[in-house]
């Protein structure tokens, strides 16, 4: 609807990295966002997605998945 809205975190497993854990799932029942991350610290700070899943699911069960990469850092201010 064009509109933020903050999801609960309902479910973290895996150890964080850099406070974000692998595996974690944001929502209720009618409607979530799942994170399944491949995580890595790197050398110079930061961690880097090597590759990941983010699934998106509407209350009806249905759902959408689309992989992901990136990039996890902070800045030093």
């Amino acid at each position: 609807g064009g509109k933020s809205v903050d999801l609960p975190q309902s479910m973290a497993d895996g150890t964080p990295v850099l406070g974000f854990s692998p595996k974690a799932r944001y929502g209720d029942a009618s409607f979530g966002v799942g994170l399944d991350l491949d995580i890595v610290p790197s050398e110079g700070g930061g961690a880097v997605i090597r590759n990941g899943a983010v699934t998106v699911t509407q209350a009806d069960g249905s759902a959408v998945v689309a992989p992901v990469a990136g990039l996890v850092g902070c800045s030093s201010g």
